[in-house]
């Protein structure tokens, strides 16, 4: 967890949103280091370039303002679903929100989302988001997640995002402090 952080960390410092961050796009080398991969949602922040038109992604990992309301999306004469001008934009902070997503998932081997043990029922997960369900903090024997950690991973789920801590406060966390 905290090398996807310090991952995460310096790819904002460097301007740049990961855009997809989940549990599939965290490889781990032979050394055992977390790497951050699959840039093919990365956006570039001082760069006027394009978006993609195409906007997927694994639901439990995005923020709630990247879940259109229904009257954002409307259907085309072919029966296709067309996004309005307000096509919803990764930031920063919706990096965060996934990054704390994949962290409780770790941290806890939970899938966020899960009820009574069984993995969530994919159409459902983003009206669940966006009526405020988070993740609820399960028992944990062994303390991999302390009272302060826990607190982090909260406010990093907060729908309003510039309520949600930065990369930085990850890295500075000391539960993630590598030995």
């Amino acid at each position: 967890v905290s090398d996807i952080a310090h991952g995460l960390h310096f790819l904002h410092n460097s301007k740049v949103v990961h855009g997809d961050i989940k549990p599939n796009n965290i490889l781990v080398d032979d050394n055992g280091n977390a790497l951050v991969a699959d840039f093919g949602r990365s956006i570039v922040l001082e760069y006027g370039g394009y978006l993609t038109s195409h906007f997927a992604g694994c639901a439990e990992f995005m923020a709630p303002e990247l879940h259109p309301i229904d009257d954002e999306v409307d259907i085309d004469d072919d029966g296709a679903e067309e996004r309005s001008a307000r096509l919803p934009k990764f930031t920063m902070e919706t990096d965060v929100y996934a990054f704390a997503m994949v962290a409780f998932q770790v941290l806890t081997d939970y899938h966020p989302f899960s009820r009574g043990g069984k993995p969530p029922i994919k159409t459902q997960v983003p009206v669940r988001i966006r009526k405020g369900e988070r993740p609820r903090r399960v028992e944990d024997k062994e303390k991999r997640v302390t009272d302060g950690l826990w607190d982090l991973l909260e406010r990093s789920w907060k729908a309003d995002p510039m309520l949600r801590p930065e990369m930085q406060s990850f890295c500075i966390c000391p539960q993630l402090q590598a030995p």
